[in-house]
């Protein structure tokens, strides 16, 4: 019998034929490029204007890389000096971290990256789709797609973009980190004692955890703090919460950035939990002297007040009063400034925007 006539030979020859198939389809749907240069065309995209509606911002103008990647103003500003209502955090250390936003409504920075495109307070575009168009209008940057990505402009590469790029920055190296791998004279004595108030008699280690390596200075987790609702939130509270509850979950990003009453609820907002009213995102302590006014609202102007703040709440919260004098307080102000990246002790700055 010919050999082709044999049904269990042309069956396994069939079978063959589509493996092979779908190997190369596989291969085509991925990336070819290394994560390096995808995270360079997120870089691209990071600091493109022309991803808001009036192309003048980019994600870079809240997330300024000369600031650690958050900006100075006390509120997030957007397109035509629209003002949100949450303070701009840094992303330094996002590539580490489990929910994004002060409410913690995203899980994941793929979920999260595309969120201030499309909201009116930020950049202001209609939709994703929106921004894919832009891309592809884009001769060059539609281009680099079809090269990084082996396939033309979609959600999904844009999304694996923008993320790939947080995803590579990081806190850096700092004094206190050289400390802690051995370089005991990494630290100022003031900031030594700083560090053991920190972890000690102050509390304050109980939410900004070290537990990572290298340390994140957050426990990732939901806390009330003594800036949290106003006296008017408060009078207001019922009617807040059942505007809250009206909203859909896909619309709370828009909704906490047009109205600061709504947006001081925090994690409830997410939750629907009466317990998380007012509860907020434990943000990072790296970089923290360069990136103030702080608070999830940017009400507090100086390091040296948020520590007071804190203080004065934990105080509060435990019944125990957490007696610092003056001299501790200075010594606490010298550990937080202990957390700076190095890049940002001098004039050099190694996070730049890719060349015009």
């Amino acid at each position: 019998m010919p050999l082709f006539q044999n049904a269990s030979y042309k069956a396994l020859v069939f079978i063959a034929f589509f493996f092979v198939v779908a190997v190369i389809d596989a291969h085509a749907a991925a990336p070819t490029s290394s994560p390096d240069a995808i995270s360079a065309l997120g870089k691209q995209l990071f600091f493109d204007k022309h991803l808001s509606r009036d192309d003048s911002i980019s994600c870079a103008s809240c997330h300024d890389p000369n600031i650690a990647f958050a900006d100075h103003h006390p509120l997030a500003i957007g397109i035509r000096g629209k003002t949100g209502a949450r303070n701009t955090p840094s992303l330094m250390t996002a590539a580490g971290e489990h929910s994004f936003f002060w409410d913690g409504r995203r899980t994941t920075l793929e979920a999260q990256v595309l969120d201030p495109l499309v909201n009116p307070n930020e950049m202001g575009l209609d939709s994703v789709d929106q921004a894919i168009q832009r891309v592809r209008d884009a001769p060059a940057l539609a281009e680099e797609f079809k090269r990084v990505f082996r396939s033309d402009v979609d959600e999904t590469a844009l999304r694996t973009a923008l993320a790939a790029f947080v995803k590579s920055l990081d806190g850096g190296i700092t004094a206190f980190d050289r400390y802690m791998e051995g370089s005991s004279d990494a630290l100022s004595a003031s900031a030594i004692r700083g560090l053991h108030l920190f972890e000690g008699k102050a509390g304050c280690s109980s939410c900004h955890s070290q537990s990572d390596r290298p340390a994140k200075f957050s426990d990732g987790s939901y806390h009330h703090s003594g800036v949290s609702l106003s006296a008017d939130d408060v009078a207001a509270l019922p009617r807040l919460v059942d505007a809250m509850l009206a909203i859909p979950i896909d619309r709370i990003g828009i909704a906490v950035t047009q109205d600061s009453h709504l947006a001081s609820l925090g994690r409830f907002a997410v939750t629907r939990d009466p317990k998380d009213i007012g509860a907020f995102k434990t943000p990072s302590l790296r970089n923290v002297a360069l990136t103030g006014p702080y608070m999830h609202d940017g009400s507090v102007p100086t390091l040296e007040k948020a520590v007071d703040i804190e203080i004065y709440y934990r105080s509060l919260s435990t019944g125990t009063v957490v007696d610092l004098t003056a001299t501790d307080r200075t010594d606490i102000i010298a550990f937080l400034r202990s957390l700076t990246n190095d890049a940002y002790l001098g004039t050099e700055n190694r996070a730049k925007p890719p060349a015009e």
